[in-house]
């Protein structure tokens, strides 16, 4: 239950950040280029999660989920 619980906080803490700047990201790499770092980011979240050995090594991963949900949703509501 630790380890989810961190795991979750670590997430959401995560998103903070992400949804603050996602507007400097569109400025800096555009629409299609957030969408591409966000595309690679699951891409290395996923990957790691197949290779996973020990449930606690899931922590540090877990902030890539900013990127790869608060940037992404911001950036298509802009999109839209």
């Amino acid at each position: 239950p630790a380890c989810m619980g961190l795991s979750r906080a670590i997430t959401c803490f995560a998103e903070v950040p992400f949804f603050r700047y996602a507007e400097h990201l569109m400025n800096r790499l555009g629409t299609f280029g957030v969408l591409v770092v966000v595309q690679l980011a699951y891409i290395t979240r996923l990957v790691y999660y197949s290779k996973l050995q020990n449930p606690w090594a899931v922590l540090p991963i877990e902030v890539l989920h900013g990127l790869t949900f608060a940037a992404m949703w911001a950036t298509s509501g802009h999109f839209a």
